[in-house]
């Protein structure tokens, strides 16, 4: 009787397992490449994604590039009524000492280059043969090793101290996507839309931004472009 139950046992372990072979075997895969824009951004995307439960999607991907550039300029004449001008960054903003004189932070400007990765679902509907639209919902999370081109002012010297550096910090967002699908006949399938990432602070030690202009802040809506190339055994 221990025997049989034994048996069983591994009988119903292995149908288990070919089933879910089966299912990531005849269940629709997608590898995908696409290209993103901010206007003032230009990085890449590599996605995979999987069909599960008819037209509902897991999505999941690395990216990369340069991921977003700011600038907050202001003239000299400004800080005579007062102007104060933060920066995303404790040490950009502390002010800077020269000949026994103190330099306040005038302007800095940010360019973002980094690597991150997302992950959601979503759903697709299909309009025809061709055509279809699919709704995504992506968690992000990366790196960026931002450039800070900064200048600190003094109202009694003409030149400004001007500084270059790098520093490395976290940024996240929730990002709602829509893509119009254009199937290009075998497995490859075009795909344009819009991309909404709302960014989330959640290291504000390291990166802390309050000004609208500045980078991972706030909604900073995304134009995308790319292919999608079928892996699985099953249509979309």
């Amino acid at each position: 009787m221990q025997i049989n139950t034994a048996t069983m046992n591994a009988k119903i372990h292995l149908t288990l397992i070919l089933i879910m072979i089966y299912g990531f075997a005849v269940c629709q895969q997608r590898l995908g490449l696409d290209l993103n824009t901010s206007g003032s951004s230009m990085y890449g995307n590599f996605s995979y994604q999987k069909v599960f439960s008819k037209n509902f999607i897991f999505h999941s991907s690395l990216f990369g590039g340069y991921l977003a550039h700011s600038a907050v300029i202001n003239e000299r004449t400004g800080f005579a009524n007062g102007l104060q001008v933060i920066s995303p960054f404790e040490s950009i903003n502390d002010d800077r000492v020269k000949n026994n004189e103190t330099y306040e932070l005038r302007s800095y400007e940010l360019k973002g280059r980094g690597i991150g990765i997302s992950c959601g679902v979503g759903v697709f509907h299909e309009f025809s043969v061709k055509h279809g639209i699919k709704f995504l919902l992506n968690g992000r999370f990366g790196y960026s090793w931002t450039k800070v081109h900064s200048q600190h002012f003094n109202a009694n010297d003409a030149y400004d101290i001007e500084e270059f550096n790098t520093i490395m910090h976290t940024f996240s967002a929730i990002s709602p996507e829509i893509y119009h699908t254009i199937r290009l006949g075998g497995r490859s399938t075009l795909l344009y839309g819009l991309k909404l990432p709302y960014h989330i602070l959640i290291d504000r030690k390291n990166y802390d931004p309050i000004n609208i202009k500045d980078i991972f802040y706030g909604l900073e809506p995304e134009f995308t472009f790319g292919l999608t190339y079928v892996i699985g055994k099953c249509d979309e």
